[in-house]
């Protein structure tokens, strides 16, 4: 088992390397200035060449692409995140403030999708081949072909027309006031988690029609049990492990959600704050965002393994 942590902590660097030198690359071949955003803020103002050459300079853009590259990757190496070029605040404090928002959610949109998907794959198992199976497997393949942006929006437009009821924008903290924070988190939480449950509900429904054709499940219903004991007693539980381990992996899917989520609804989060970076092309902000992400998606996926190694031995010795 040692040797799997291993091998798996060992393929991480060129990963995190790999996703590093795409953001860099990315962000320097896509259109716009950056030294012209900061001249003009953002567009808002003007500016002289002599200026943008200035700030070239000073930010070390006018020397070339690999030099750059290696020097930002050097100080990320000694743990300085550096200052964001259009507010100046460092990059550490942004995190803080912002990761908490962004866990909350992603945290929530998982929660939502399993309380939506395992439900309605037991029932869809349950009921297989009926109209109920029909319907909630219709309702779980339109949730698989609906983006969590068209979702968002769906969301607001119905609150707003048939309710007649803009939910709170902003963030208010959790421990804050419990009641605002959740009317702020549950709709995009919701959002993104409906188009989650759709594969979650696709594989608990798969997994437990397995379960269910297995012999020990044959002789519980022979011994007369109701269907609520062989359900949650018997294969509730022996289908899980594929389920959780799924769930797990959407942890990863529900940070890249974030940042649709977090834009629309106007919750201040890394995704919205990303967004915002990508525009003002503050590219310090925007690499060591998609490197903290990068690393926690890595994070979560490694744990997942090591479960997932611990509790089947194959896994690890193949």
């Amino acid at each position: 088992m040692r040797a799997y942590v291993i091998k798996r902590l060992l393929l991480t660097v060129p990963v995190l390397l790999g996703v590093t030198v795409l953001t860099f690359v990315i962000m320097r071949v896509m259109p716009g200035d950056a030294a012209m955003a900061i001249v003009t803020g953002g567009g808002q103002g003007a500016g002289t060449l002599a200026d943008m050459a200035r700030v070239r300079a000073e930010l070390n853009l006018d020397q070339p692409l690999h030099i750059q590259y290696v020097e930002w990757l050097w100080r990320i190496v000694r743990l300085d995140l550096g200052h964001s070029w259009h507010s100046g605040r460092p990059i550490v404090d942004e995190i803080k403030l912002r990761f908490p928002v962004t866990f909350e959610l992603a945290v929530l949109t998982v929660l939502m999708s399993i309380l939506i998907a395992i439900p309605t794959g037991v029932i869809c198992a349950l009921r297989q081949d009926t109209l109920v199976d029909q319907l909630l497997r219709i309702v779980s393949v339109f949730g698989l072909t609906m983006p969590s942006f068209w979702t968002g929006t769906l969301i607001l437009f119905s609150l707003v027309v048939w309710f007649n009821w803009f939910p709170p924008m902003g963030y208010t903290g959790l421990f804050e006031n419990p009641l605002v924070n959740l009317q702020q988190v549950i709709w995009p939480a919701l959002a993104v988690g409906y188009f989650l449950s759709a594969y979650l509900a696709r594989m608990t429904r798969a997994t437990m029609l397995e379960v269910l054709r297995q012999d020990y499940i044959r002789t519980a219903w022979s011994k007369g049990l109701k269907e609520r004991a062989v359900v949650i007693r018997h294969a509730l539980k022996n289908m899980m492990l594929p389920v959780v381990t799924l769930a797990g992996i959407q942890i990863a899917v529900a940070l890249e959600g974030s940042v649709v989520a977090e834009s629309i609804f106007m919750l201040p989060g890394m995704g919205l704050a990303l967004v915002g970076a990508i525009q003002q092309r503050d590219y310090p902000v925007i690499q060591t965002f998609m490197l903290v992400l990068t690393l926690i998606v890595m994070v979560v996926n490694l744990l997942v393994d090591i479960t997932y190694g611990w509790l089947d031995p194959r896994i690890r010795f193949s």
